[in-house]
């Protein structure tokens, strides 16, 4: 079972709080990631970091630390593994404590509104390991 941000996670990469990170995913620009820094934007542990050094290691975890893959690489790669790809999506929405869920599990078409949820929010998929 695994729970992950969805490629178009809106409005900002949850680790960084930089906007679009995940949309600029793999090829997000240096100076992106400066200007952001110098308009003041930090997460927990950058708090008393001069901008540089903010840019820098974003820039890092960037490269190294991120992979916002499509629902659909996502798919393609369990098939090959696992031989099977499950989105139980109902399931997340009717236990999420998150506003995103909580507002859209109360609404009709439910299955439309997981979708969403899969690509734009947060994603829970499911993979059985063949015996």
């Amino acid at each position: 079972m695994h729970l992950y941000p969805g490629k178009w996670y809106l409005p900002y990469e949850p680790h960084i709080y930089v906007p679009l990170v995940n949309c600029l995913w793999p090829h997000c620009p240096k100076w992106w990631l400066g200007l952001w820094a110098l308009l003041g934007v930090r997460n927990e542990f950058q708090k008393n970091q001069p901008w540089q050094a903010v840019a820098a290691a974003n820039h890092r975890y960037c490269r190294e630390g991120l992979s916002y893959w499509t629902t659909g690489h996502y798919r393609k790669l369990s098939l090959k593994i696992y031989g099977n790809c499950h989105w139980p999506m109902q399931l997340y929405m009717n236990n999420s404590p998150g506003g995103f869920a909580r507002f859209f599990k109360r609404l009709p078409f439910k299955g439309l509104f997981g979708v969403l949820s899969r690509e734009i929010r947060m994603g829970l998929m499911i993979q059985r390991k063949a015996a």
